[in-house]
């Protein structure tokens, strides 16, 4: 089924869309969407209209990771230049950087938020102390391949998984002894992994196949062969959909239950490498190769500038 629904369409990079994400609702009932471009820069918006916000400007190089901390006031970016930044979110000024040897793939925010993990083409995850920025990082034992994602799960605060780019293996590390305690090998590299706002879904997409896995045992809970290259997934807020960028250009919505297309959508014109699902459900978001932000509505019905009649 095509909607007829048009999206919003937010300009603004000069470069291709490497990844996208959405805060969560904060107090006052907003929300926002950070974008992280090959143009070198990120940008933040307001996640229901679009409109641009600002941007955090200051890498050298392409941006392929961009986070949000839980109350959207700090930002941490991973880039090329072989650095990895601190923003505040408010004013968009830079708190601190954090150099590194090779290219920076991936950054996350510890539970606490008192520290950064990143990993890239050194093939290590680094974890920095973001209130002692001058201080050097806790370096990890070097893996087979490069770091290409890290999720860090809230509930599980001893526990970090990363990915490779070429060996195929997600990995579980325990912090406390800085050691892999578990390899999951998949059969295909894996080109996106997510954790839910909840922290009880991690989702990757490997190949043409979408999977979701129980967070804290990391089990699978629901796999599906989508039948076109999936560069990204992300589940809605009540875990019955979820909606896949790919590498066709289209961007794709199915029914978690069964693993049955719902919708699907055309207008990018380059393959759609990240999605993300708005933390109210209504909307979500699609990152392309062509430099552009679409914001498609989830149901046809009335909201915000989609001045539709509810059916």
């Amino acid at each position: 089924m095509v909607m007829d629904i048009q999206p919003l369409i937010c300009g603004g990079h000069s470069r291709p869309i490497s990844y996208i994400e959405h805060s969560r609702i904060l107090k006052d009932g907003s929300f926002y969407l950070l974008s992280a471009s090959k143009d070198g820069s990120a940008q933040l918006r307001n996640a229901k209209n679009g409109d641009w916000i600002g941007s955090f400007q200051g890498h050298k190089g392409a941006i392929s990771s961009a986070k949000f901390n839980v109350n959207a006031t700090l930002v941490a970016t991973a880039a090329s230049d072989y650095t990895a930044k601190l923003w505040d979110a408010i004013s968009g000024e830079e708190k601190s950087t954090f150099p590194h040897g090779k290219l920076v793939k991936d950054i996350c925010f510890s539970p606490e938020e008192s520290h950064l993990l990143s990993g890239g083409h050194e093939k290590f995850l680094r974890l920095w102390d973001i209130e002692r920025y001058d201080a050097q990082p806790e370096i990890f034992p070097e893996q087979r391949s490069w770091i290409r994602h890290i999720v860090w799960n809230q509930l599980q605060p001893f526990s970090v998984i990363s990915s490779g780019d070429d060996d195929n293996v997600i990995r579980i590390w325990d912090l406390r002894t800085k050691e892999v305690s578990r390899e999951i090998t998949l059969d295909a590299p894996v080109t996106s992994m997510t954790i839910s706002r909840d922290f009880k879904f991690v989702t990757t997409t490997c190949g043409t196949k979408v999977v979701f896995w129980n967070a804290k045992k990391m089990e699978i809970l629901k796999h599906y062969n989508v039948n076109v290259p999936a560069n990204s997934a992300a589940i809605n807020p009540t875990a019955d959909k979820f909606v896949v960028g790919s590498g066709d250009f289209g961007v794709y919505m199915y029914s978690i239950q069964t693993g049955e297309q719902l919708e699907q959508h055309r207008g990018h014109h380059g393959p759609v490498h990240s999605v993300s699902y708005a933390p109210d459900g209504e909307t979500y978001a699609s990152g392309s190769e062509d430099g552009t932000i679409r914001v498609w509505l989830a149901s046809k019905k009335a909201y915000e500038l989609w001045q539709y009649p509810s059916v």
